[in-house]
Formats: C-alpha cells, sequence, structure tokens
C-alpha cells in the first residue's frame, strides 16, 4: 500500500462478487452446493511489510491482509467436496478472464 489509499480496490470488489455469482449461479442452483455458496471477498497485498503478527482487516465486507493470513483462510476445510471445488474453480476459470 506504500503510503497509497487503495479504497477504490475494496468498492470495486462488489462488482468482482456479483460477476463470480452469476457466472456460478447455475452450479448453485443444480444442487452443486445445497448449503448455499458464500462468496468472501478478499485483497491480498505482496508488497506490504505486514507485522508478524499482523490481524487482517476488514472494510464493508472485504478481507485485506497478507499472503500468509489469507493462505491459513483458504486452506481450512469448508462445505464443498473436492469434485464441487474442481466444478466450481474450472466454471471460473472459463467464464472469467484474467485480470
Amino acid at each position: 500500500m506504500n503510503g497509497r489509499n487503495k479504497t477504490n480496490l475494496v468498492k470495486a470488489m462488489a462488482k468482482q462478487v456479483e460477476a463470480v455469482r452469476a457466472v456460478i449461479a447455475d452450479l448453485v442452483e443444480e444442487g452443486v452446493n445445497p448449503r448455499g455458496v458464500q462468496i468472501r471477498p478478499s485483497l491480498c497485498f505482496l508488497d506490504v511489510d505486514w507485522p508478524w503478527f499482523a490481524h487482517p482487516m476488514h472494510l464493508d465486507g472485504v478481507r485485506i491482509s497478507g499472503p500468509r493470513s489469507l493462505a491459513k483462510v483458504i486452506t481450512q476445510p469448508g462445505n464443498l467436496g473436492l469434485e464441487q471445488v474442481v466444478q466450481f474453480g474450472s466454471r471460473l476459470a472459463e467464464r472469467l478472464p484474467p485480470a
């Protein structure tokens, strides 16, 4: 962040969440995840000197952290099985262009 205001990135996440929701909507309707899909937007800043014990910040529902903290979250077990994760991941990779 280097002293620069990055709140515009947080504001832009709402549009990204809606794009993801639209891409996976038919998978959810088909019952791939009957418990409901939770989309948790996150921003991960790599070139920042995060204090060793820094806690993630949250702004407007967006998690802001460094890579170590985010890795702990995304490697936790969730509601989806391996087949479901592959289905969602494949769909997102196929329909959303890289940034």
